[in-house]
């Protein structure tokens, strides 16, 4: 790692602070950030690519008569961040005054290191390479795989805030996915994903998974996926894995109860909301066991940080309670411009070099709290249905509304028990009616924390890291389709 010298930094910003031109503006922001992100992709024994990359620099924003001025540099030195200070002002002159508002919010100094045991980054990629050779090894010689791929993605995030209201707060987190898909040729391409899942830890989690039980454990299933029936399209009650349900949870909630995508003020890039601010507390969003959390506080969750990119304390909030709408995720704008009084700390900016953005924190269904119902016992009351497992391909209006998705691996439900693998299943509804079918939820036995490293937003485009956790849930009289070229 870079050495990133926080003392010297904040001494720099001060100088910016106590200038004459500060004294003329709303607020002041400078962030400095590093990153490093490791990337390894193997092809069978084959290591096809590596990377180990380093972005460093810093962004000054300054809110001048409703309008923002932004500008970043990499270069960072006392006479440079004084030069990006004037041009991020600059942007804010001679222009028609703006609508920009921002909630009044607490101020913090204070520093976060997310609780890890190995860095990523403290460990060669000659180590890590050759685990991943040594598994792929395993899975080659695997009897009835044809072929495999690996790939291992680690992050690291280092962010210091300060303001000239007086913020001053340091963070680092660190993120790791290893994942791997095994392949079968013959009768027909048939394609299994493995189960690790991204999440906010250290590299322990690549050392402890048990990688060499579930290769074994795919030998014998990417077979009999190979042979399973083709589903015929029809309704079906559905029991649904953490694994599988994190995704839908993501595009049809997630994303719909951004409040840019709300307004209206963000729609390019995936869409816009069907959801209406006049709807929170009266939008009937699914059934009363749909209770959903916006957190950005939880263990382990990729979107978890204690402070955000506009220096907002995190914590968690209701998004949907007893499947009514609660509440819309907000960054100080996105609030202020909607009549709130204060931000749910929902701004993020995925490198030194990009403007924070509205972002979704973790959000998540919660378990049944009454009961630790068990996955067989959704599969017991679903009676005659599917359980899918897994998570696949997918698609969404642009309105986050009308869906469709695929899985990894599927089951037939007949007399409330397992029996055969089908394959060829997706699962179409809209956002409010599959939602509304949800009959039951599992306990916390069956909760699982799932998530992507790269959800998509704004133009330019950025990524940000986001978790969602969720039970194994019962779904009723859903619509699947046959997609046989899919999966």
């Amino acid at each position: 790692m870079t050495d990133f010298d926080k003392e010297k930094y904040k001494k720099y910003s001060r100088k910016i602070f106590s200038s004459k031109k500060a004294s003329l503006v709303d607020l002041i922001e400078i962030r400095f950030q590093e990153d490093l992100n490791e990337y390894i992709y193997f092809k069978n024994l084959n290591l096809e690519h590596v990377s180990n990359n380093i972005s460093k620099g810093f962004s000054v924003r300054v809110l001048y008569k409703g309008n923002w001025g932004f500008a970043s540099d990499s270069m960072i030195d006392e006479e440079n961040i004084s030069k990006v200070f004037e041009k991020a002002f600059s942007m804010t002159q001679n222009i028609p005054e703006g609508l920009v508002k921002l909630t009044k919010e607490d101020i913090f100094e204070d520093e976060y290191i997310q609780p890890y045991l190995i860095n990523p980054f403290d460990i060669s990629p000659k180590e890590k390479i050759e685990y991943i050779k040594f598994l792929q090894n395993k899975i080659i010689n695997s009897k009835n795989i044809d072929f495999s791929d690996f790939i291992l993605r680690q992050s690291y995030e280092k962010k210091l805030f300060l303001n000239s209201s007086g913020a001053s707060i340091y963070q680092e987190r660190t993120r790791i996915f290893p994942e791997f898909s095994v392949y079968k040729v013959k009768p027909e391409l048939t394609i299994l994903k493995s189960r690790t899942r991204p999440v906010g830890e250290g590299y322990e989690y690549f050392k402890e998974y048990p990688f060499e039980e579930e290769i074994k454990e795919y030998n014998d299933l990417i077979l009999e996926k190979s042979c399973a029936k083709s589903v015929n399209p029809g309704k079906y009650n559905l029991v649904i894995d953490p694994s599988n349900l994190w995704l839908t949870i993501h595009e049809s909630i997630g994303h719909s109860t951004e409040m840019d995508r709300v307004l209206l003020y963000e729609a390019n890039y995936a869409g816009s909301s069907f959801a209406t601010l006049e709807g929170r507390g009266d939008l009937v969003y699914g059934s009363s066991k749909v209770n959903i959390v916006g957190d950005r506080v939880q263990e382990k969750g990729l979107s978890t940080i204690k402070y955000d990119d506009e220096g907002v304390k995190t914590g968690s909030f209701d998004i949907i309670k007893n499947g009514v709408l609660q509440n819309l995720q907000m960054n100080r704008e996105m609030a202020a411009y909607s009549g709130e009084e204060h931000s749910n700390a929902c701004s993020f900016a995925d490198s030194f070099s990009a403007f924070p953005i509205q972002r979704m924190p973790n959000v998540s269904l919660l378990p049944n709290n009454v009961e630790d119902l068990k996955t067989q016992d959704l599969i017991n009351m679903a009676g005659d249905g599917i359980y899918i497992i897994g998570d696949g391909s997918w698609s969404i209006d642009m309105q986050r509304y009308n869906f469709q998705f695929t899985g990894n691996i599927f089951y037939e439900i007949k007399n409330g028990k397992v029996t055969n693998m089908l394959k060829d299943v997706a699962y179409q509804s809209n956002t409010q009616d599959f939602w509304k079918s949800c009959k039951e939820v599992g306990g916390k036995s069956t909760y699982v924390l799932e998530g992507a490293f790269n959800c998509g937003k704004g133009q330019p485009s950025q990524v940000a890291p986001v978790s969602h956790g969720s039970p194994s849930a019962l779904f009723e009289n859903i619509n699947v389709l046959n997609v046989k070229n899919e999966n």
